[in-house]
């Protein structure tokens, strides 16, 4: 019986990404799924949103996620309830990648602290080497001279990067969050308990011990 073969599935133009698979392949399959994920999540968001002119932009993702103005204000339209924006995004403008998470209080988060953390080293942390961004380039001397206290990894273990998605990306209880990312990013995911209920979640059925908020004051 010879092998089963699969036809290539026809993307749609948002999941028109190019990327390579890397020597670390756990990893890279995490990010890369990760990726993924964020990409759907912007294809609701892609006619919900108008551009603020900006001759800066803190960071372009135009290569990897499908375009929406580099800096938007959202118009709540019909969306999964966890990418519904929040007053804070309605009324702020704000750089658009913020707002494929669909976690409403770490956009919260996000959008209050802009302009004081490497937005480059963040979604580093979140997708690896599948993006790339010259810090120079992303990161204005005044952001970095107010970095957060408590933003620099001290944490060189593997798992330090990020998120881990399990299932549909624009439901909360489908992501995790490793312990390096709460200790690196404990003010992006403050009052984030829906994110650490799922975590803990996730970390009972691989039979690990659950993770506690007071990772966040560590």
């Amino acid at each position: 019986m010879p092998a089963a073969t699969y036809p290539a599935k026809r993307s749609a133009p948002w999941l028109n990404l190019s990327y390579c698979l890397l020597s670390d392949h756990l990893l890279h399959l995490i990010h890369f799924n990760v990726l993924r994920g964020l990409s759907y999540n912007k294809k609701f968001l892609q006619p919900c949103a108008f551009s603020k002119c900006s001759s800066t932009p803190s960071i372009t993702l135009k290569r990897i996620l499908p375009h929406i103005p580099d800096e938007s204000i959202l118009r709540a339209l019909r969306l999964p309830e966890n990418l519904t924006p929040t007053s804070l995004q309605l009324s702020c403008r704000h750089s658009s990648w913020i707002d494929v998470f669909p976690f409403p209080e770490m956009r919260d988060n996000l959008i209050r602290y802009e302009d004081y953390f490497s937005h480059a080293e963040f979604l580093t942390d979140v997708l690896g080497n599948l993006i790339s961004c010259m810090d120079s380039s992303c990161d204005s001397p005044a952001r970095m001279a107010n970095a957060l206290p408590g933003s620099k990894d001290h944490d060189d273990a593997p798992d330090r990067r990020g998120l881990i998605l399990w299932g549909e990306p624009y439901q909360r209880e489908s992501w995790e969050v490793t312990p390096g990312f709460l200790r690196k990013w404990w003010w992006v995911v403050k009052g984030c308990g829906g994110l650490i209920d799922s975590t803990n979640r996730w970390r009972t059925v691989r039979g690990e011990r659950p993770l506690r908020m007071a990772i966040l004051s560590q």
